[in-house]
This record gives C-alpha cells, sequence and structure tokens, in this order.
C-alpha cells in the first residue's frame, strides 16, 4: 500500500516514527505508541459504524478476532445498543 501525505510517500504498513508522531499529535493523541494509535484508529471507525471485516482489511489482521480485540467498548455505547430494541 502506498500512502501519500503533502511531504512524504509511504510503501510500508507501518510509517516512519517520526511521522506517526506528527499524525498522532494532529489527532490530540498525547504520548501514543503504534498500538494505541491503531487501537485508536480502529475504535474510532467502528464508532462511525465501519464494519469489522472493513476494519481488519484496513489494519491489516488475517483473522476478524484479531480487530475485534483492538475495539474499545464504553458504557454509553454498550446503553445505546440496548435502547435500540
Amino acid at each position: 500500500m502506498t500512502i501519500s501525505f503533502p511531504y512524504r510517500t509511504l510503501k510500508s504498513s507501518a510509517p516512519p516514527r517520526s511521522l506517526r508522531e506528527d499524525i498522532y499529535r494532529a489527532v490530540g493523541l498525547k504520548d501514543a505508541s503504534s498500538h494505541s494509535g491503531r487501537r485508536t484508529y480502529i475504535t474510532r471507525l467502528a464508532n462511525k459504524g465501519v464494519g469489522v471485516r472493513l476494519l481488519a482489511e484496513l489494519a491489516g489482521h488475517s483473522h476478524i478476532s484479531t480487530t475485534q480485540r483492538y475495539i474499545d467498548v464504553n458504557a454509553e455505547q454498550l446503553r445505546a445498543a440496548v435502547e435500540l430494541l
């Protein structure tokens, strides 16, 4: 996969550390690691309704169960799900 940014082109599954830090800072993640950034990325997309199969593809996971472990769920989301009934 190739990702183009205004000042760099990446041809890797993981951006260089300095770029990753720039991205995390831009979205408000302080002291983020590649793992916490990945977790946030996947959780935010899941919260916007992106399905787990698509999330697994975007994350490069071979198994959906791996992706499911990255998705954080909070009490408000649980309440909202129950209210759908």
